[in-house]
């Protein structure tokens, strides 16, 4: 129990991402190979290798531009490559939608046995994923535009 506690008390400790960077996938090639925790590699389960982070760590992975996120387990190490931070397995990669090879991304610690990840800030979003009341506070005041409802032409 005091170990949970532990979990949710580092994730609270973090205002902002533990890592910012790219993140990549591995699947087919790895499949059903020991991981360097020495467990299965399932590449459809929701997991990732990290370079540091312990084994068994939830961490939620964030899409910087849709600020869609996914946590996964910590079951390998890598990625083995210098401008990556996470590995995802290809159904972590596939929730969080990446199409190509790479996305960028931050990583928050998650506490617990948390299947979903924190509430997105709106100031770190771009301004097309915003709430409406928020593009309106971010938007520069209009110069001369007209503002209103728009009036409907009528066909002839």
């Amino acid at each position: 129990m005091e170990e949970e506690e532990d979990d949710d008390a580092v994730a609270d400790a973090y205002e902002g991402p533990l890592e910012t960077g790219l993140a990549s996938w591995y699947g087919q090639r790895f499949h059903r190979r020991r991981t360097a925790s020495g467990e299965l590699f399932d590449m459809n389960a929701m997991t990732a290798a990290h370079r540091t982070l312990a084994f068994g760590t939830r961490i939620c992975v964030r899409d910087r531009e849709t600020g869609k996120g996914v946590v996964v387990r910590v079951n390998d190490r890598g990625p083995h490559v210098a401008n990556r931070i996470v590995d995802l397995s290809r159904g972590a990669a596939l929730a969080l939608g990446v199409q190509g090879g790479l996305k960028p991304v931050d990583v928050f610690p998650v506490g617990g046995d948390a299947v979903t990840c924190p509430p997105v800030p709106l100031d770190t979003l771009p301004q097309r994923f915003a709430l409406p009341e928020a593009r309106e506070a971010q938007a520069p005041a209009a110069s001369g535009r007209r503002t209103g409802t728009p009036r409907l032409l009528r066909s002839p």
